[in-house]
């Protein structure tokens, strides 16, 4: 795709998610996600067509957040992603800048949406474009655990019962699916490193005494013991993936 109308793409976005209200899902976590994508796509030494392709993606993945006034938990959660490729694919027609990696980046999108999305990869997703599609999981997935954004709905708390419900809800989801193993070997490496600094964190005597107060201490113990598990397990398929 050509560089201008790449860019005019990307700046679209951009412009899309400054004006996001949510918080969790903005440009911060946009811009996280790109480089995220951008170091992935280097690891995994995609060609200049699949770059394109993840990068736009990952500026595009929560743009129909921003046609809300107000985050939400659970719609935009199911829809995000697929009313995103659709917002892009829509932008490229109208500014009469379509091109394959816009279709592609269209269909990557609707395949990673949550429920749909294993049914459109089974019928659109190539075998050989597998590992691109989860790395474009992987880059999203690796803000999840991001300290920063972990940090940014924590001081959120207690200010709303959505975010008390965002972030207790965050911590048991993640723990107990498979999203945080990541797709891909190179993602894995940098969320081993991320889940550490969390531990680290969560650690700490004023932010435990905090958890403890607002979630109790048997939810904090039981949460604890999990991601130190999960971290334990990740750490083992590193090394296994390294030796091999």
């Amino acid at each position: 795709m050509e560089p201008q109308k790449f860019q005019k793409l990307i700046n679209i976005a951009e412009e899309k998610m400054i004006a996001c209200k949510d918080p969790i899902h903005d440009i911060g976590h946009a811009k996280r996600v790109v480089a995220h994508a951008n170091v992935l796509s280097k690891d995994l030494n995609f060609n200049s067509f699949d770059h394109q392709v993840l990068i736009l993606s990952s500026w595009w993945h929560d743009a129909s957040r921003s046609i809300s006034g107000k985050s939400s938990l659970v719609w935009m959660t199911c829809f995000d992603d697929i009313l995103s490729a659709f917002m892009m694919l829509w932008t490229s027609i109208k500014y009469n800048i379509f091109s394959k990696v816009v279709l592609k980046s269209f269909l990557m999108l609707v395949c990673k949406n949550i429920g749909t999305g294993t049914l459109f990869t089974k019928i659109f997703i190539r075998k050989k474009d597998r590992l691109l599609l989860n790395a474009i999981h992987d880059a999203d997935n690796l803000d999840v655990i991001y300290l920063e954004r972990v940090k940014t709905i924590y001081k959120m708390v207690d200010s709303s019962k959505t975010y008390y419900y965002a972030y207790k809800i965050t911590i048991q989801w993640y723990l107990r699916s498979k999203d945080l193993y990541m797709k891909t070997d190179a993602a894995r490496i940098y969320v081993e490193k991320m889940i550490k600094k969390f531990i680290e964190w969560l650690k700490d005597k004023s932010v435990m005494y905090w958890h403890k107060k607002i979630f109790g201490w048997k939810w904090v113990e039981k949460n604890l013991a999990g991601i130190e598990k999960l971290h334990s397990k990740i750490i083992l398929k590193n090394l296994q993936t390294q030796i091999s």
